[in-house]
């Protein structure tokens, strides 16, 4: 009879550890760039608030970019026209934990395309967490003329034991025609969890302790 209830209560406590653990990686922050640029990358400016415990910069353009003036996306030109990625030209956020809260993160998507270019433009997302000048990981895609193209990139998770407080996501493009060449974003989201890493660690193991103690109470019922 105990056997029959441990199964079942076994397999309950598997699924409370594995929704918990669903449920921290969420949606965090999504940059929609509303209205005309080239100043709609300010955080300020994006239709979410800042998320709970975490703050997002704003999104900005660096290395000698220059804005368009398109609304909607965060559009940028003077890309490098050299068939090498340039270490020091590209758009770039970053998110930040409040103090005694740390970051995990999974998932980065967003939508871009690129204008103008008759060469296949070149395009890459590095992740650098900690200040870290060594990415963690990157994705590389190859631009295309409009419609937008959605793009995920995945990665191996980021956890709360890692400890990691700063993120930040660096967007490269190269083999540019010329310097009128654009490459726009929109819906850039980041997708994790913020919380302070005891909370973060204790929560599977109080579901798995009281999990514990209803079986060995539900065992023992099932004997009397």
């Amino acid at each position: 009879m105990g056997v029959r209830i441990f199964r079942p209560g076994l397999f309950a406590a598997i699924t409370l550890v594995l929704a918990w653990s669903n449920t921290k990686a969420s949606l965090i922050y999504t940059y929609d760039f509303p209205g005309p640029g080239p100043n709609n990358g300010l955080a300020a400016n994006q239709t979410n608030g800042q998320p709970s415990n975490a703050t997002l910069s704003d999104y900005t353009r660096n290395g000698g970019l220059t804005g368009t003036s398109n609304s909607d996306v965060f559009g940028s030109k003077n890309w490098p026209t050299a068939g090498t990625l340039d270490p020091n030209v590209f758009t770039a956020f970053t998110i930040t934990a409040n103090p005694g809260f740390v970051l995990s993160l999974d998932q980065l998507t967003f939508d871009s395309l690129k204008n103008g270019a008759t060469a296949p433009m070149l395009a890459e997302v590095d992740l650098f967490l900690n200040g870290s000048t060594t990415a963690y990981a990157s994705f590389a895609w190859t631009p295309q003329n409009a419609p937008m193209t959605h793009y995920t990139f995945n990665f191996t998770p980021v956890t709360f034991a890692d400890n990691i407080t700063t993120a930040t996501f660096k967007f490269f493009a190269w083999n540019a025609t010329d310097s009128t060449n654009e490459v726009q974003f929109a819906n850039v989201a980041i997708y994790g969890g913020i919380d302070v890493p005891e909370a973060a660690g204790l929560g599977p193991a109080v579901l798995v302790l009281g999990s514990a103690v209803a079986l060995h109470r539900l065992r023992h019922r099932g004997k009397g």
